[in-house]
């Protein structure tokens, strides 16, 4: 699960994340197997930067080898992007939590309650697969 905002293209280009998802691998492995040493220090330091920003925008879905079914949003208002991309991706079953000042209408599968409180944001995600891939232990 990832704590960051909806990753756009996600979904619509998912052939350009996986790609992400092996460079980061890769710049993983550079600076344990000692590839880091052979670099300048100005390139230790940009390729660093990179596995940073990788890591912080990937790592939420890093075991992800296919396509997600399905995604929980509490604040979908917010998260515009995912509900564009949902509506070209047929598939994609999006999950929301609804409250007064929301629309059903733009997610699949609703979820009266509030979306501000943490104790129902809890609530939610425990009853939820492990992972967005996963299919619900009843």
């Amino acid at each position: 699960m990832s704590n960051e905002r909806w990753l756009g293209g996600l979904l619509t280009n998912f052939a350009t994340i996986q790609r992400s998802l092996g460079r980061l691998r890769d710049l993983e492995a550079m600076s344990t197997d000692g590839r880091f040493d052979t670099l300048s220090k100005k390139e230790i330091a940009r390729n660093e930067k990179e596995r940073k920003k990788l890591a912080k925008n990937l790592d939420g879905i890093r075991g992800m080898t296919r396509l997600p079914e399905r995604g929980l949003h509490r604040r979908y208002k917010k998260e515009q992007i995912a509900v564009d991309e949902r509506a070209q991706t047929e598939r994609f079953r999006l999950i929301g939590i609804v409250d007064t000042n929301c629309d059903p209408d733009q997610v699949d599968f609703v979820i009266p309650g509030n979306d501000d409180a943490l104790r129902a944001i809890r609530l939610f995600a425990s009853r939820k697969s492990p992972t967005p891939w996963s299919p619900v232990a009843t």
